[in-house]
């Protein structure tokens, strides 16, 4: 707290755990390909260096009754539109609606149009391709998530908030060392905030050292 400036200091309330359990597994979900849309629907998000490929899958249609394809994607969208803004995609996105003729997906244009337009980067939709794929275009401002989580940095501290997840009081303190590529350990070393930090939590300061075979996916711990 004594960090936040003395202006917002008013807006801080104290509470014994900031995410719940709830929370906790939807910043899970964002950090995954996948995610859970209404109506039984799941998004799939694949990234490549040219678009962002959404494939949206019905793995159980035989359970949502009374509903048909095309409805269950038009009401899914405005869950979809939130997925696109918190993983912060951008450039060229093509959408695969689930389980709808391809004739009919053009019709699925405006109302994903509807979805998009509370989105501050003013995504576009373009309409549908000649394979039925729905196109859309969204300014690129800061990276996309799942590049900040997959670059030397987010792995640093994707390990660290592993490590005080499997913490227990017997392991506190001690002379905790972190094994990590180079590029993960230069990437933390340039980080001090979250190296102070996590020394608070810990107990201890934290010793960094380079493995020049490590991956940056890879990384050991000793307490």
């Amino acid at each position: 707290m004594a960090l936040i400036p003395s202006s917002l200091r008013s807006r801080v309330e104290r509470v014994s755990m900031a995410f719940d359990a709830v929370l906790e597994e939807s910043c899970e979900e964002l950090a995954t390909p996948l995610a859970t849309l209404p109506n039984g629907l799941r998004a799939t998000f694949t990234p490549t260096p040219a678009l962002t490929a959404i494939d949206l899958d019905d793995p159980a249609p035989d359970q949502r009754r009374q509903m048909d394809g095309f409805t269950a994607n038009r009401n899914g969208f405005v869950a979809l539109a939130r997925e696109i803004r918190l993983r912060n995609l951008s450039g060229a996105i093509l959408i695969d609606p689930a389980g709808v003729p391809l004739r009919k997906r053009p019709a699925l244009g405006s109302f994903l149009a509807d979805a998009l337009a509370g989105d501050p980067m003013q995504p576009k939709m373009l309409g549908a391709t000649a394979l039925g794929l729905l196109e859309v275009v969204r300014t690129r401002g800061r990276a996309p998530l799942h590049e900040i989580l997959s670059n030397p940095g987010g792995r640093g501290l994707a390990a660290l908030r592993q490590i005080l997840r499997d913490k227990s009081d017997k392991r506190a303190g001690g002379t905790p060392m972190l094994r990590a590529s180079m590029s993960v350990v230069r990437a933390l070393e340039s980080d001090q905030d979250t190296i102070t930090q996590f020394a608070l939590e810990w107990g201890a300061p934290l010793t960094l050292t380079m493995m020049p075979d490590y991956p940056d996916a890879y990384w050991s711990f000793t307490p």
